[in-house]
């Protein structure tokens, strides 16, 4: 607990409350993932490459920034 001593009272909290809604967010978009890539994929839906391709391109973009 030396951060909640060094920092501000509050810090903590946040930050636990932020890696928490991002986790949340991986395994919701993780999810949607595997879904894509295990039905949609595998039936050979156009929608699904175009969809993977471009929240994929979105994310690198992202992470560039």
């Amino acid at each position: 607990m030396g951060l909640a001593r060094a920092a501000n009272k509050r810090l903590l909290g946040f930050m636990f409350h932020d890696r928490v809604a991002y986790g949340g967010t991986l395994i919701s978009i993780g999810s949607g993932y595997l879904w894509m890539a295990g039905q949609a994929l595998a039936a050979r839906q156009v929608w699904a490459w175009w969809a993977l391709l471009f929240s994929g391109g979105v994310g690198f973009v992202g992470f560039l920034t």
